[in-house]
């Protein structure tokens, strides 16, 4: 049996709503803390997610040794670019539309 879901209602019936555990909503932040900025500075390992100006999502790897990426400050990091496909699709993306989304990860680690 397949299921359309089209609206919140929909997703609502199929998947009751349950609370989140304390303190998972205080890991969304807009900024970035001094948890954040210690984790970032010993991850080997991010995505990082752009789109074109017609709404293509591209997600690109990038990775080195754990600080790699620079904490600036809490609203803005410093990532190097590093020889790729030649193609430039992550930084063309980023002039066209600087909203971007990153993961930032540390294989093998579990994080609750």
């Amino acid at each position: 049996m397949t299921t359309s879901i089209e609206t919140e209602d929909d997703l609502d019936r199929l998947i009751p709503i349950c609370r989140p555990q304390p303190g998972v909503p205080d890991k969304q932040l807009d900024f970035i803390d001094g948890r954040a900025r210690a984790f970032i500075e010993r991850c080997p390992l991010l995505m990082l997610a752009t789109s074109t100006p017609d709404g293509r999502l591209d997600v690109s790897p990038r990775g080195d040794p754990p600080g790699f990426v620079q904490v600036l400050d809490e609203r803005r990091i410093v990532i190097p670019d590093r020889k790729g496909n030649h193609r430039l699709d992550t930084l063309r993306n980023i002039l066209d539309n600087p909203r971007v989304g990153s993961l930032f990860l540390i294989p093998g680690r579990e994080v609750r």
